[in-house]
Parts: C-alpha cells; structure tokens; sequence
C-alpha cells in the first residue's frame, strides 16, 4: 500500500476540504470500510484526507484472492474528503500509520502461524498410521518443535516493535524485524504444516490448506522483502537509535 498509495491518487486541496481522484490497488476490508484513509499527491507534495465511503465517486469492489484475505480496489472519482495533514505533517502522519499497519499485519501473520501449528498438532493426535498416532512419530515432533520455535521468536520480535511504538521510540527497524520474523513464521508453519497432513493438507477442506494461500497473499501485501532489510539498514545508520535496533541482532 505505501508503494501503491501516493504514486495513484491525487487531491485537489481548498482549506480543510479535498477532492480526491485515483485509486488504491489493494486495501484490506476495503470494502467493508466505512472511511478511508489516504494519502495522495496535492500539487508538489503530499495530503492525508479523511474520505467517507458513502460519497459520490467512491467505490470499493471485493477482490477474490488465493488466501481468502478480504481485499478490495479502492476508487475515487472526485470524492470529497476532509484534510486531516499536509506537507511535512502528511509524511509524518502516514509514516506512523504505515508502521501502525505493518505492525497489525505482523500480529496477524503471528497468530495464523500459531493457528496453523495447533492445527498440525491436533491432525498429529488423531491421525493414525501403523498402529499409532503420527504424533508420536520423531520426524513430525521435529518439524512442530521447529514450527514452535520460530513462532515464539516471532512473537518476541512483534511485542518489542510495539513497546518501542507505543513509547514514540524510533521503531522502522524493530516494525520491519517483527514483519520479516512474522513472515518467516507463518509461512514455515503454513508449509510445515501441510506436510503434517500429508495430500490432504492441500485439499480446499482442509483448514492448514487455508493458512498456506494465506500466508502467500500476507508477503505479497508486505510489498518487496529487500525494502524491510533496508528500513533495518537505514536506522542502523542512526546512533540514537542504533543500540535499539542493534538488540535486534543479539
């Protein structure tokens, strides 16, 4: 979205008012939205508007994914909006957004990979081959364990990122581990996971087969991996905020 967002939309600024022209490619529960948040090109820099879903010239149409993730394209032909920030302040509102967002989005990805991990542990239990639970079969407790142990790295990296964002601390690099560890996570388990189930896991009904469409669309909603490696470099960069982002790396 931060790629897609201000190189799509313009606005026409009047005051606290705005018309808005443009369109967002991919915006979860965009559809279900009852006002956006957007940013978009007013003449040589950049405003954050406030758009009701309700006005003239906005629509939002669901767009059909592999994961099932609710997306939607967002259009806006001349809607009228109400200027929330502009020039600098515009950067540095949706900046903080954007992290805000990311952030969610890593929490989600945490939580599919330990749902995606439970799943496997409770197919494990109950399914049976040469006489006994596959559960109890060394290779499979290897790949759970390991799905474990990726998910709890994950979570720690999530709650550090948000304490520093909660503090007003400077948080890209630690938002962007906490994305990268979600990522990882989710998409090891969700892989992990169907081997757990065997050809089944790959079957529409089954629910592991859900987690491993969604993680997919998660990474692509993520936008460039390299552009998280860069916000991680770009801070160490900083010394006040290079022992922070260095705890990362212990």
């Amino acid at each position: 979205i931060e790629e897609l967002g201000p190189g799509k939309l313009r606005a026409q600024v009047s005051g606290t008012a705005c018309t808005v022209r443009g369109a967002y490619a991919a915006v979860p529960l965009g559809h279900a939205a009852d006002a956006y948040i957007v940013a978009a090109k007013a003449g040589r820099d950049y405003a954050v508007c406030l758009v009701e879903r309700a006005q003239p010239g906005v629509k939002a149409t669901r767009m059909h994914t592999i994961g099932g993730m609710p997306l939607a394209a967002c259009r806006f032909k001349d809607a009228q909006g109400v200027v929330l920030a502009t020039g600098e302040g515009a950067r540095d509102e949706m900046d903080a957004l954007l992290l805000r967002s990311r952030l969610m989005l890593a929490a989600e990805m945490t939580g599919g990979a330990r749902a995606a991990l439970e799943i496997a542990v409770e197919y494990a239990k109950q399914r049976v081959a040469f006489g006994r639970p596959i559960g109890t079969f060394q290779a499979l407790q290897h790949k759970m364990a390991n799905m474990s142990i990726r998910i709890e790295g994950a979570q720690a990296a999530l709650y550090y990122a948000a304490t520093l964002l909660s503090q007003k601390k400077p948080a890209r690099a630690a938002c962007a581990a906490a994305q990268l560890q979600a990522l990882d996570a989710y998409r090891y388990a969700a892989t992990e996971g169907v081997q757990v189930f065997g050809g089944i896991g790959v079957m529409d009904e089954s629910l592991i087969s859900i987690h491993f469409r969604h993680a997919k669309t998660a990474e692509l909603l993520l936008g460039p991996v390299a552009t998280l490696h860069n916000h991680i470099a770009d801070e160490l960069s900083h010394p006040e905020s290079r022992a922070m982002a260095t705890t990362l790396l212990r």
